[in-house]
């Protein structure tokens, strides 16, 4: 079994929980599915930006990078006004099994696209993202060959709405636009559902083709920072997740809290999909993540159970979202590493 000597991966002295959520997402047989050579898998982040760090040398694409606030390709994408991006980025991809740091949720197969879209100038953080800037970002990514776009920003707080004051997230047409182009060119895009710990979803996780991801503690609830609603599709781990420190070349004293974590487990997942059967549309690899996710306590199962069996259009049809399979906090469960790449491993496409 696949597990590696990163030094944080099972913790020490000064961090005894370690990267407790990546193990908690059941990952050590899964990464022995992978092959021992193969192209790497782009996984754009959209984000503050994403800074150098000794845990990610060569694994970002710094040469191809874009700021989406300003429209410029190679331009300033540096995490220093909300440093969040770079501890993003080290979960999903941060080099595994080399006797330094973390482990990477995708275990050394893919590269970042960084893509910056808030700064000191646009937006207050991650969490208010402007939607021009976002769709111009999505956009971006998919045209430059990302497979996966992780979105672990969200647009902006929800506001007071009619008479009930109820409260709402404001979607915007060209946003939805941007999504339907990538997933229309084959990108698996994921998105973080909120820190407002409410029962709505907000975008970009609350629009179609987008895997929202809800967050959960090491006690397996729903993160009380996490929103929920009727478009959360998975749940991952999202308490005191151990990254790398934006602001310190070899440091990792950042602890994340909250859904925009969790979503990096599932970006992470998804380029792992990719990597053991890269013939997947991004349509099985959204059904594999959530076929295999289960609920807590509850035993999860292959998406497909015989070799062959994944054959034909119709081979993965869509999951009903009913009780118990799924809910409003968690979706289809907590994602499970082992069964969604063992489950991609059979599934064949011409």
């Amino acid at each position: 079994m696949a597990r590696p000597n990163d030094p944080l991966y099972l913790g020490n002295a000064q961090f005894p929980q370690g990267q407790w959520g990546l193990r908690r997402i059941n990952p050590e047989a899964g990464w022995d599915l992978l092959p021992r050579r193969g192209p790497k898998i782009i996984v754009a982040v959209i984000d503050s930006g994403v800074n150098p760090h000794e845990d990610l040398v060569g694994n970002v694409l710094f040469n191809r990078r874009y700021n989406a606030v300003t429209d410029t390709i190679g331009g300033d994408v540096t995490d220093t006004f909300i440093p969040h991006g770079t501890g993003i980025a080290g979960n999903i991809a941060a080099t595994t099994n080399n006797l330094t740091g973390m482990a990477g949720t995708s275990f050394n197969t893919v590269n970042i696209l960084p893509i910056k879209v808030v700064d000191e100038n646009n937006g207050e953080d991650e969490e208010s993202v402007q939607p021009a800037a976002l769709a111009r970002a999505i956009d971006y990514a998919w045209r430059n060959g990302a497979r996966v776009i992780n979105m672990s920003v969200t647009q902006g707080d929800p506001l007071l709405v009619g008479a009930a004051n109820t409260m709402r997230y404001t979607a915007f047409p060209e946003v939805q636009a941007a999504i339907n182009r990538a997933f229309a060119a084959g990108a698996v895009l994921v998105a973080m559902a909120g820190n407002d710990g409410i029962g709505q979803v907000a975008f970009p996780a609350a629009y179609d083709n987008v895997i929202a991801v809800s967050g959960i503690t090491m006690q397996d609830t729903l993160l009380a920072v996490s929103n929920s609603g009727p478009q959360i599709d998975v749940a991952a781990p999202g308490e005191l997740i151990l990254t790398m420190d934006a602001n310190n070349f070899n440091g990792y004293d950042s602890t994340f809290t909250g859904t925009s974590i969790a979503a990096s487990f599932v970006g992470g997942l998804a380029a792992l999909i990719f990597s053991v059967n890269p013939k997947l549309r991004n349509t099985d690899v959204v059904r594999i993540i959530e076929g295999t996710a289960h609920q807590p306590g509850t035993p999860g199962t292959l998406v497909v159970s015989g070799r062959g069996k994944g054959k034909g259009p119709q081979a993965l049809p869509p999951l009903p979202r009913t009780a118990p399979r799924w809910n409003q906090t968690l979706g289809f469960g907590v994602i499970d590493v082992t069964l969604a790449m063992s489950s991609a491993a059979i599934l064949r496409r011409p």
